[in-house]
């Protein structure tokens, strides 16, 4: 599991010309099953998104392909982490099944009962403590 901590290094104006390339970036990797959750940073000093793969080749290789990396908006952390606890809905990022595709090519997430939606708010809830 990784947490992408994006900070920008361009003003503001920047940042917005090249969200709409960014978020065709986030659309693609959350379509391929790789990224969990994303959203700005409070305060809007840039952007974090927590993501799954195999191994930091992989997301280094993803990373390569954000607009805002390539185009020098922003510059970022990695942070590689592995899942020691998690509630019982989130059992599809316990570590062993870090993968972006299982062997059907669908996202790891395809075939459980909530809704997208569902656990990215409980996601959210557990790792950044919104109540």
């Amino acid at each position: 599991m990784f947490i992408k901590l994006l900070s920008y290094k361009a003003n503001l104006t920047q940042v917005d010309q090249n969200l709409p390339a960014h978020n065709q970036y986030l659309q693609k990797n959350y379509e391929k099953g790789g990224f969990i959750c994303s959203g700005p940073r409070i305060p809007g000093t840039g952007r974090v998104i927590l993501c799954r793969a195999q191994n930091e080749k992989v997301v280094l290789e993803i990373i390569k392909e954000d607009t805002f990396i390539a185009d020098g908006v922003a510059d970022y952390e990695l942070v590689q982490f592995s899942t020691a606890d998690f509630a019982k809905e989130l059992a599809d990022l316990q570590t062993g099944r870090n993968s972006f595709s299982n062997k059907n090519n669908h996202p790891i997430w395809y075939k459980t009962k909530e809704p997208l939606i569902l656990r990215v708010a409980l996601l959210s809830k557990i790792y950044w403590g919104i109540r």
